[in-house]
């Protein structure tokens, strides 16, 4: 979908993407004066015939008591994939969380339902006793593990221009950075940071820094 910041008539961009699991293809989507078309071998199509998945989080998702709706809602999933994400994928790529339960509350007037994680050192606290940042850890732990079961099957794109990270330490974000680009993550991701972090290692990924000069936005990239 054309996000509104390019819904302008005067707007044109174009960018190629490329996906390499489970087999390598390539499109190129173009967005003109707000239409969004797409370009496969240099002809324009109706939509991508690749079968791929994008994951992403919603930012503008608030807090609420009933914690599986913040959750789903946080992570664009309905409530029967996520109780069969619970079911059926092990959180082992969890690097806060072990484990995750969830207790009905109530069902009527509307549906409460409270989640206890598990963390890894093995202490049990209700989701939400959390501080805001470890709240977002059990969430990216959650999705992860998913994309990275789901990636077995399909081309994954995971996008991570969330908010919630900018509060993660350097501490709490490398091992994600480090999964995330390793060998055991079948799936490609594309990670926004709202701030420099020059401490961490960014050995084997592709870097774009976004600056703004006189003339307009202008981009630079290197390859770690």
């Amino acid at each position: 979908k054309v996000h509104s910041r390019w819904n302008k008539p005067n707007t044109h961009f174009k960018t190629e993407i490329g996906l390499d699991n489970p087999t390598l293809s390539s499109f190129k989507a173009v967005i003109n004066g707000g239409e969004l078309i797409y370009e496969i071998n240099e002809k324009e199509q109706p939509f991508v015939p690749f079968p791929f998945e994008v994951f992403t989080f919603k930012n503008d998702i608030k807090y609420r008591k009933d914690d599986v709706g913040f959750v789903t809602e946080t992570m664009g999933l309905d409530r029967d994939s996520f109780f069969n994400l619970l079911k059926t994928t092990s959180l082992k790529s969890g690097f806060f969380t072990n484990k995750v339960t969830v207790r009905n509350i109530r069902t009527q007037p509307y549906i409460v339902d409270k989640i206890d994680v598990i963390l890894k050192d093995g202490i049990k606290i209700p989701f939400g006793a959390l501080s805001g940042t470890e709240k977002s850890r059990v969430i990216l732990d959650i999705l992860i593990s998913y994309v990275t079961e789901l990636s077995k099957y399909k081309s994954v794109l995971l996008l991570l221009d969330w908010e919630k990270i900018y509060s993660f330490s350097d501490g709490s974000l490398k091992p994600y950075l480090e999964f995330l680009q390793s060998s055991i993550a079948h799936f490609q991701t594309l990670f926004v940071s709202h701030r420099e972090r020059p401490d961490l290692d960014w050995t084997g990924w592709v870097i774009a820094k976004l600056y703004e000069t006189p003339s307009g936005p202008t981009v630079t990239q290197i390859e770690r």
